[in-house]
């Protein structure tokens, strides 16, 4: 499974770990110190139980968000939380599913505060 990340400057690194991951920039940090990650995954990842996987792993941490399948075949995550805890879901998610993902595409953004739990929304 490869990472692409990509910050402010939309720099991007296929072959980066989400373990080896740098922590997103202070400009991306709300006032209550949480950021969002906006992730999407790409390979084989419909149909194999990835949301379901994703909302269970989902419990076990302090974030909120959704996740959803997309028309492209692609499924779409967006959560908010600490950095820490939101790279661990994320790290938590490829090693429950890394047999189904082919690349991990993901952008820092600023946290909304707009969710108040981890739910599956339906496809777009």
């Amino acid at each position: 499974m490869s990472i692409v990340k990509n910050n402010k400057d939309k720099a991007q690194n296929p072959a980066a770990k989400p373990d080896d991951s740098r922590e997103p920039s202070s400009t991306n940090q709300s006032a209550s110190g949480n950021k969002r990650l906006h992730v999407f995954f790409v390979g084989t990842v419909q149909g194999v139980g990835f949301r379901y996987t994703a909302l269970n792993i989902s419990r076990n941490f302090k974030m909120s968000g959704w996740v959803r399948n997309r028309s492209d075949g692609r499924v779409e995550l967006v959560a908010e939380g600490e950095a820490e805890e939101l790279e661990n879901f994320l790290r938590a998610i490829g090693d429950e599913m890394s047999g189904y993902v082919d690349r991990v595409e993901r952008t820092w953004e600023n946290a909304s505060g707009e969710f108040g739990n981890f739910e599956i929304r339906p496809t777009e």
